[in-house]
């Protein structure tokens, strides 16, 4: 009978692979005794049918992107004007007309809605729907944030076109600072999401404000695109994250890590982690992950570094 010898407890794979058993342990409790505190998120809407509508279904509670909006008698733009409402003004959806009108290759039909005055009396009329936000929310008491879409632009092949999107800071019906998003280019299928988070553990900063959207078709692109809302009382924009993939073949997907979730990462990735040393605890991680696939194999690379803020924008 063959003699097998016992593994050595001192060859130099064996204390490699002990030292990682031990190092990935200690990061994990590390991890549970340091988990980040409980999220003050804001609550926060978003219309989920579509992500830029022509018009939004009856019973849709949204609020007035434009400032000094004209509310009309009637849905045309020749209506006679009732009154004005501020940015910011909370209204809803009482019915939709036929009639469309087009601004900034923006179409949206007309709405008709209510909202409640001062006086706290009901009140209605026709509002163009290009001058309603797709989502919005903020703290009571606090700043609201409001997402619209101000502009599209047209494609000569016609399937796809340019949004342009804005996200306003509003207080007191006051709108205090914006921001515009880079273009995202949409089809016929696509979904979104708009989250006002939590300061993520960034010391500088209020709110860190999410509008992330998918093409809804298999190996489509979905691009997040974050705002920072800072103490300063202004907005700062983070490089635009892409991921994209088809399963079983290829997928590229991007990401940030704040703050708050850093121990979360070091246990996940302990050696990389060690590798790029992001020692700044107030950092913003951008990973990097590639993987492809096919009868011979899979291979994954992914890749951890630091945002730099320069001149007072962020830099991948």
């Amino acid at each position: 009978m063959k003699k097998i010898n016992p593994p050595n407890p001192y060859q130099p794979s064996t204390i490699f692979i002990t030292l990682l058993l031990l190092f990935t342990s200690a990061q994990h409790l590390n991890a549970q005794a340091k988990a980040p505190s409980q999220d003050t998120t804001c609550p926060s809407w978003h219309y989920r049918e579509d992500i830029v509508p022509e018009y939004f279904k009856p019973g849709f509670q949204t609020a007035i992107f434009g400032n000094n909006v004209n509310v009309r008698k009637s849905p045309s733009p020749t209506g006679a004007v009732l009154e004005m409402l501020p940015i910011g003004q909370a209204v809803e959806v009482i019915a939709v007309d036929t009639a469309r009108l087009t601004l900034n290759g923006r179409t949206a039909a007309w709405h008709l809605v209510a909202w409640s005055n001062a006086k706290k009396e009901q009140k209605q009329g026709w509002v163009w729907g290009g001058y309603l936000s797709l989502a919005g929310g903020g703290c009571p008491g606090q700043l609201s944030f409001l997402l619209g879409c101000t502009e599209v632009k047209k494609s000569e092949q016609g399937w796809w076109n340019r949004y342009v999107h804005e996200i306003k800071a509003v207080k007191d019906f006051q709108m205090v600072d914006k921001i515009q998003l880079p273009e995202v280019r949409l089809g016929e299928a696509q979904g979104f999401y708009f989250g006002i988070q939590s300061s993520r553990g960034l010391p500088e900063v209020q709110h860190v404000l999410l509008f992330d959207w998918s093409q809804g078709t298999c190996g489509g692109l979905q691009e997040s695109i974050y705002a920072l809302w800072t103490k300063a009382g202004h907005f700062q924009l983070l490089p635009p994250l892409r991921s994209m993939g088809e399963a079983g073949f290829y997928a590229q997907t991007e990401q940030y890590i704040f703050p708050d979730e850093t121990e979360n990462v070091k246990y996940k990735y302990p050696l990389m982690y060690l590798l790029e040393k992001p020692e700044n605890k107030s950092a913003i991680l951008y990973m990097k992950e590639d993987s492809n696939g096919d009868e011979n194999g899979a291979g994954v690379s992914i890749s951890i570094t630091k945002l730099k803020l320069v001149n007072n924008v962020w830099r991948k």
